[in-house]
């Protein structure tokens, strides 16, 4: 378990380009799973960021997200997604609204050992934007791979959550869009359900040779029905 958190933090750092500015933020989160048999079913995924941007322009005051995803085990270790997200960003002072459609396919694999479970995911993206004060337009095709390391603790009633996602886009200025890294402590709940509270790192592009650090008190509610 410590090498896999090592790993995830090293990982987090493998960057050229200089940190330039930082903002703190809440975002609260639903993730709610439906199955529809024994292999496939409908996930719903909403989160609210609040933020301080202080009048930077590249930074978001306000993200709101809702992923609809259908998932299909094709074997016991390998699965497949197809998703439709929409999010709304306010950015900036004063504030600019972006909304933006999007479209994803993934892989993922899955396997535990005792109380570990590795998953790696596979996501192609593309995103399609709109700003309506300036009626500009834009697309966007983006990878992403996520690493998640998720522990059981003995008692069986907590568990850690860990998960590293890196952002590819061939357009951008360092290639690596964006990176998230996440740790959260959950505690699971009656009827399939869980709480997780953890903080979400998220690093990204502001500008040639410069990033941006967002840091996220994470609050989760899981859900299976």
């Amino acid at each position: 378990m410590k090498s896999t958190l090592i790993l995830l933090l090293v990982s987090a750092f493998l960057y050229t380009t200089t940190i330039a500015q930082n903002q703190l933020g809440i975002m609260p989160t639903l993730n709610f799973n439906k199955p529809v048999n024994s292999k496939s079913s409908f996930n719903l995924f909403v989160y609210d960021i609040f933020g301080g941007a202080r009048g930077i322009s590249t930074f978001t005051n306000k993200q709101l997200y809702a992923e609809v995803a259908f998932i299909h085990m094709l074997s016991k270790h390998v699965g497949g997604t197809l998703a439709y997200a929409h999010q709304v960003d306010f950015i900036g002072k004063p504030i600019l609204r972006v909304n933006e459609n999007r479209l994803f396919q993934e892989l993922f694999t899955v396997h535990e050992i005792g109380k570990n479970k590795y998953v790696n995911r596979l996501r192609l993206e593309q995103r399609f934007f709109d700003i309506p004060s300036t009626k500009a337009k834009s697309t966007q095709t983006r990878i992403r791979y996520l690493f998640n390391y998720i522990y059981s603790c003995p008692s069986g009633k907590g568990f850690i959550n860990t998960y590293n996602d890196i952002f590819y886009v061939g357009n951008s200025n360092s290639k690596l869009n964006e990176n998230w890294l996440y740790a959260a402590y959950g505690i699971k709940l009656p009827k399939q359900a869980s709480i997780e509270l953890g903080v979400l790192w998220q690093n990204f592009e502001t500008g040639v040779k410069q990033r941006g650090n967002q840091y996220l008190a994470q609050v989760t509610l899981n859900k299976k029905f």
